[in-house]
């Protein structure tokens, strides 16, 4: 077709159909005529008629429109064979305009749906900061919605049968116009737009009820659409989701009164945009509930100041002077010392080392509360932005402005200031997925939403796939690999066989028994014979590290996100490093370039409105307009600071992440358009971190983990109990499988060991006979025991974390006992507590003795997922109250008495802990039978100390 063609609505076929078709419609009275086709008048012709007046009013309206330069067919045809991103660099890096004014009404059906194609395409990849004004752009398209719902009307129109002959391409044609509609009008308009939009929804879904095209695909599609529209329509009466955010208002921070119902977090099988809707809500409770306390706290002056939380008082906020010159995230800094700055005769900043202590602790990421009192009747909330050493020394964070409300200037005024207590970036990145994922093309939605049993294999794979692994073939689908191929036992095989052919694959490992082992066998296979890039996600960067450096073994095509590596030999992966030596798209520099000078532009408007603010509701109101352009800018420039690492990740095939990281480039996996997501630390991830990690491209998710150890992490303990957030995905879907994949045998503990979780806590939980040949402990008669005592816990004032001298001393005494006369190197031993201060007063006893400065101690839960020869486990609790805390709960339990490999010392008042739960009182019993229990340690020295 021509670009001279434009004009033509239908080709030469479709003009005689169309006669056909009111010549028909001229002879049945008007009810009839609407069954096929809601229109206005009683002619199809006077119908497109109407709709070009429509179309052409709303274009007259928008001023200029009319002489902007349009796209023509052959523009549009190639773009359209474009990728996606390269789409979108495309379209946002012309001269003119490409989301507004580019259609006419009596524009050619093929232009409209080469356009719609375009920008479907564009709106799949979900861009930060990018996909709001798309989604906005097609709102104000009047022209666009009413060209598409005549192509709707078509389409299920049987007297337009022949459209269908292109089946793919009409199916392509329906998906796209459902995705732009869903996903543009899932958002807050006007009222304006509101009615006139739940107008144009009513008229859909009167052209599928009044559908005679009976073609089974018609059909199809027809009750998809009603569904998914139908719900649009229900949202607008029920539900103000779209207008949530996750930060705090005032009102929400005074406010005490919970805005969740209570219910079950387990309990799923509702419609998809509802289970968002409720992780949405619970996620933004458990957010600002330890948040009230600290407000609590700020406003009353109280003695009992929250865990970890430090208030800095009179701070400022000033401007970078060096504006022009200045990057991003240089723009806005927090001075620490406000008004008190001042320097010592030699020039440095004289800044007090508790607060520089605080200070130094304050993550990238974070969210700062600022206030002018302590009756908060005005916030400013802040993103931490910059976080460099030599501003850190000077007192300087850079920050940018969420949020402010009742307050106009905000410039070197003194104002209090402190950080959330939970960290807020994984909430904030989770919170925006749910909320602007698309519930239409929700992932993994039969498993996750329908409670599914997972048996379905991967998309990508045939009953004549082939693999290779070690030099064997063999069909994933139809064979398993020979037993010793890969040296796996006989569960470790079966989990290997379903982790490959089930799309859905969850696998339990407890302790020891090789579930890092067998996931890298798993990755090794999955990276030499799937054509894909491969995600690997894990709950801490150290559990990623270790993963990877077992992966480099195999091969070096990895890349890692995150900048919070601690292992050198990983380093060279980094993400930051790697892209420096890519090549990139010119076309992603120029957009990089022009949003950047969009964001200096925005800045200084902003900064104009500060310096012209008089008071009044009207001034505050244009500061806001000003700090909302702002953010927006500034979410661009964060995309396409991930885009640039897109060049590189492309090109590897492991791509290694957090889940804090994954959370906020999930449209990074969109572009990889990758198959495969593998999850190690699986039952430590919270539901909705999980689902944020998916996209509609994912075919395949192995989650690998132990529910029986960790859970999810909570901000509060009560929120949890009532909701069962902290139930992980893994968890709520294996405990409902019939058959669930478990590993059986255990080779990290010794035997005697590994009883006291047999059938307290794991069924058939077996030990390899290589852990019974572990050598005896040196100086010790036994390699298990439980020092039983009944002397008191202490609490400390500043804190609720408990300790217990007495124990302190008897776990140093028996280390000193240990390196000094048992000859053992400090890095053979491990001491572990439930209780942050205990570990605390411990290092302060350990720092006393040169020997044992170097002996690690640490908190049960940040030791999972390691293990050591020797460990000592000091277990606090001793009252006469009978409180044992979280000493109760099952999964700390397996924590604690599952890290040591040789031998376990255990102190702590084994009475009152059997009293207060049963498995420790069936653990008593274990120690009894293996006479491992009494008021000493196993000492075979004459030179050890007890301190009575």
């Amino acid at each position: 077709m021509s670009d001279s063609d434009d004009c033509d609505w239908f080709d030469k076929d479709e003009d005689a159909l169309m006669r056909d078709f009111e010549r028909n419609m001229k002879a049945k009275e008007a009810e009839r005529m609407e069954e096929h086709i809601k229109v206005p008048t009683n002619t199809l012709d006077n119908y497109i008629k109407e709709l070009t007046l429509k179309a052409s009013s709303s274009h007259t309206k928008k001023s200029g429109n009319a002489n902007k330069k349009k796209c023509n067919i052959a523009e549009l045809r190639k773009i359209n064979a474009l990728s996606p991103l390269d789409q979108f660099l495309y379209t946002h890096t012309m001269e003119y305009d490409f989301y507004s004014g580019q259609l006419q009404p009596n524009d050619s059906q093929e232009k409209v749906i080469l356009y719609t194609s375009i920008l479907a395409a564009i709106c799949r990849l979900e861009l930060p900061g990018f996909q709001k004004p798309l989604l906005q752009a097609f709102r104000d398209n009047i022209c666009l919605q009413e060209h598409l719902r005549l192509l709707l009307a078509k389409l299920f129109c049987k007297r337009f049968k022949d459209m269908w002959k292109q089946q793919e391409d009409m199916e392509h044609l329906l998906e796209n116009i459902e995705l732009l509609f869903i996903q543009s009008y899932s958002t807050k308009t006007t009222d304006v737009g509101h009615d006139r939009e739940q107008d144009m929804l009513k008229d859909l879904l009167k052209i599928l009820d009044k559908s005679d095209n009976d073609l089974a695909v018609c059909k199809k599609y027809k009750n998809r659409l009603k569904e998914n529209l139908q719900g649009l329509v229900n949202n607008a009466k029920s539900s103000e989701t779209s207008t949530w955010e996750i930060y705090p208002t005032i009102d929400e921070l005074l406010n005490d009164a919970s805005q969740c119902n209570g219910e079950d977090m387990t309990k799923s099988l509702l419609p998809v945009q509802q289970y968002l809707n409720r992780h949405m809500q619970f996620l933004k409770e458990d957010f600002l509930l330890p948040l009230r306390e600290c407000v609590k706290y700020v406003k009353s002056s109280a003695s009992q100041c929250p865990d970890n939380f430090h208030l800095f008082d009179d701070v400022f906020i000033v401007l970078n002077e060096q504006f022009l010159d200045a990057n991003r995230h240089e723009l806005l800094f927090v001075d620490i010392l406000g008004s008190r700055r001042n320097l010592d005769d030699d020039g440095n900043t004289n800044i007090p080392w508790e607060v520089q202590e605080k200070l130094w602790k304050i993550k990238s990421g974070a969210l700062l509360c600022f206030t002018t009192s302590r009756d908060f009747d005005n916030l400013i909330l802040a993103t931490v932005t910059y976080t460099s050493q030599e501003c850190l020394k000077e007192g300087y964070i850079g920050i940018e402005i969420a949020r402010q409300h009742n307050i106009g200037n905000i410039y070197k005024r003194p104002l209090l200031m402190f950080e959330t207590p939970a960290f807020f970036e994984p909430y904030h990145n989770v919170f925006n997925y749910l909320k602007n994922c698309n519930s239409a093309e929700f992932p993994m939605k039969q498993y996750i939403v329908d409670e599914e049993h997972p048996t379905t294999a991967p998309k990508y794979l045939t009953n004549d796939t082939l693999y290779q692994c070690n030099g064997q073939k063999f069909h994933p689908l139809r064979e398993s690999l020979e037993k010793d191929t890969l040296e796996l036992n006989p569960s470790q095989l079966e989990a290997f066989s379903k982790a490959l052919k089930q799309e859905f694959a969850l696998i339990q490992g407890p302790p020891g028994t090789g579930k890092t082992y067998l996931s890298v066998q798993i990755v090794k296979t999955l990276i030499e014979n799937a054509e894909t890039p491969l995600i690997l996600i894990t709950y801490t960067n150290e559990s990623l590290d270790k993963f990877l450096v077992k992966l480099s073994a195999f091969t070096e095509n990895i890349v890692r996100f995150g900048s919070q590596t601690r292992d050198q030999r990983i380093a060279k992966y980094n993400v930051k490093d790697v892209v420096e030596h890519s090549l990139i798209n010119p076309k992603l520099k120029r957009l990089y370039y022009l949003c950047s000078m969009e964001f200096k532009e925005a800045f200084g408007y902003l900064q104009q409105k500060h310096r012209e603010f008089d008071g009044t509701d009207k001034s505050y109101g244009e500061i806001l307009k000003a700090q909302s352009k702002l953010a927006e800018v500034s979410e661009k420039l964060r995309t396409l600071k991930t885009m640039f690492q897109y060049y590189v990740a492309r090109e590897k095939s492991i791509i290694g992440m957090t889940t804090t990281c994954a959370a906020k480039t999930n449209f990074l996996f969109r572009l990889l358009k990758s198959k495969i997501v593998i999850f190690e630390e699986a039952a430590e991830i919270l539901e909705s971190h999980i689902v944020a990690c998916l996209t509609p491209h994912t075919q395949h998710v192995i989650m690998i983990g132990d529910h029986q150890q960790l859970q999810p992490y909570t901000s509060n303990y009560q929120l949890q109990q009532k909701t069962q957030m902290n139930i992980s995905l893994f968890e709520r879907i294996f405990c409902k499988h019939p058959n669930p994949i478990v590993l059986r045998t255990q080779y990290r503990m010794h035997p005697k060991i590994a009883d006291l979780l047999s059938n307290t806590i794991y069924k058939d939980l077996d030990s390899d006979e290589s852990a019974s040949h572990y050598p005896a402990i040196r100086q010790m008669s036994t390699n298990l025991f439980f020092m039983n005592h009944n002397k008191p816990e202490a609490k400390a004032e500043q804190d609720s974390s408990l300790y217990n001298p007495y124990e302190v001393t008897q776990v140093v005494q028996l280390s000193l006992h240990l390196v000094q006369n048992a000859l053992y190197n400090v890095e053979d031993i491990q001491i572990l507590s439930p209780y942050a201060r205990q570990i605390e007063m411990i290092r302060k006893q350990l720092q006393q003795h040169p020997s044992l400065q170097a002996l690690k101690a640490c908190t049960v839960d940040s030791f999972q997922g390691l293990e050591c020869n020797i460990v000592i486990l000091s277990l606090v609790r001793s009252n006469s109250t009978s409180q044992i805390g979280f000493l109760k709960q099952s999964n700390r339990i397996c924590v604690a008495l599952s890290r040591a490999k040789h031998a376990m010392y255990c102190i702590g008042n084994l009475d009152l802990l059997s009293q207060c739960s049963t498995i420790w009182k069936e653990i008593a019993e274990k120690m009894q039978d293996h006479k491992a229990v009494g008021d000493k340690f196993p000492i075979e020295s004459e030179n050890y100390f007890y301190d009575k």
